[in-house]
């Protein structure tokens, strides 16, 4: 009898990876109980970081606002025809659809699109001034609208995704992942902590990290859940002045400034006070606020001082300084840094983190994501975090066999 071959149809695979995505999370954090029940897996010491990964979006085909709304008429013009009968465009974009399904299909991803565009630039307008973007840089993908358009680690702008992996420093298994469509590492860590800590039964003690992850909020976070947060502070215009000119003579850092934090008041290198003067709210990534605090030196006090030269340009108004709510965490942090023990706890972090996303982008081809979309985006990290766990798991159980026997 001869058997009949059969081959696997693409769109069934794709509708496999479709329904993946309900259980590959379940999956992983079974895989890691299973590591921690054996005693192959006690994670205390942990790092993570993020990285970038290209979506199956052409990034020659971005759309902004204007753009959007001109693809839309047209889509949304020959939709109508279709529907109400009458005769078709004589002359046919070759971007439109020839058929009548391919049009609608296409009006529903411009709609989709045009309420992520909005999204976005509903958060540009959020932003500082100095940091917004103009709103024809704001753009969307049709094909990918999850997607964020932005420069990948080979400085190349296009569509991507970003990736957080929490790699356990002795197993170097993954125990907690996520995928974003940002392009920032900013916030994420409070949340990566309560997922690992959900994943390995609450035994994290400490986690290291780049100087993205160690904002006021940020070690505001790793405090409430008892983590010992190891990362350097980033040098940024809050805590020090940009680098004078070299016509110009380098002022006075924030921190020659002592703070009196009995009198919530500044005292400056020529012992003068700085007073409270006001407060602004600065908005963090997902939707958090942060409160800046304004300090100023009355200009009487400068133009009379000796060190007005190095501390300010424009003494007639009086030198200020700025403070965010929280400032005494990242001055303990910094402090912190300082010490040989984390220096040398650190200097793991490289070792481990940067290995993980090296392994996926260079042996198993993951530079570039397959499917578009988040959920078929974050399905494939899935995937990739769900076999390197079991290569891991499979390591460490070949590890273990020799001790055993030698007992």
């Amino acid at each position: 009898m001869a058997w009949a071959r059969h081959q696997t149809g693409r769109t069934t695979w794709y509708d496999f990876r479709d329904r993946l995505d309900k259980v590959i999370g379940q999956l992983n954090t079974q895989l890691i109980q299973q590591a921690t029940s054996e005693q192959l897996l006690h994670p205390e010491l942990a790092s993570q970081d993020g990285s970038t990964f290209r979506s199956q979006a052409s990034r020659h085909q971005a759309f902004n606002h204007s753009r959007l709304e001109k693809h839309k008429a047209h889509v949304q013009a020959a939709v109508n025809q279709d529907q109400t009968g009458e005769p078709a465009i004589e002359t046919v974009p070759k971007w439109m659809p020839a058929t009548v399904s391919g049009r609608r299909k296409l009006l529903v991803r411009i709609e989709k699109a045009e309420q992520r565009l909005k999204q976005r630039l509903q958060e540009n307008q959020a932003k500082p001034r100095n940091k917004r973007q103009n709103e024809k840089h704001v753009v969307v993908s049709l094909t990918d609208p999850d997607a964020v358009f932005a420069r990948d680690k080979e400085k190349t702008y296009c569509f991507l995704y970003t990736a957080q992996l929490m790699v356990d420093n002795d197993s170097l298994m993954i125990i907690g992942y996520s995928l974003a469509g940002e392009n920032t590492d900013v916030g994420t860590i409070g949340q990566m902590i309560d997922q690992v800590q959900a994943n390995v039964g609450g035994t994290l003690m400490q986690v290291s990290a780049d100087s993205s992850y160690s904002s006021a909020l940020d070690l505001q976070d790793c405090e409430e859940r008892n983590i010992n947060l190891l990362a350097p502070v980033s040098e940024n215009s809050l805590s020090h002045i940009k680098a004078a000119k070299k016509d110009k003579p380098k002022l006075f850092s924030r921190d020659e400034f002592q703070w009196r934090p009995d009198r919530q008041e500044f005292e400056c290198p020529g012992g003068q006070v700085l007073t409270y003067r006001t407060k602004e709210r600065l908005a963090r990534h997902g939707g958090r606020e942060i409160i800046c605090r304004h300090y100023q030196c009355l200009p009487k006090h400068c133009l009379a001082c000796a060190l007005a030269n190095q501390c300010t340009t424009s003494p007639a108004l009086g030198r200020r300084i700025k403070r965010l709510d929280g400032q005494e965490r990242i001055d303990a942090q910094r402090e912190k840094m300082k010490q040989p023990e984390a220096k040398k706890l650190y200097a793991r972090r490289s070792q481990t983190i940067e290995r993980a996303f090296g392994d996926a982008k260079l042996h198993r081809s993951i530079g570039r994501l397959r499917g578009r979309g988040l959920l078929r985006a974050r399905a494939s990290i899935g995937l990739l975090v769900l076999g390197q766990n079991i290569l891991g798991l499979n390591r460490l159980r070949k590890s273990k066999i020799p001790a055993i026997q030698k007992e």
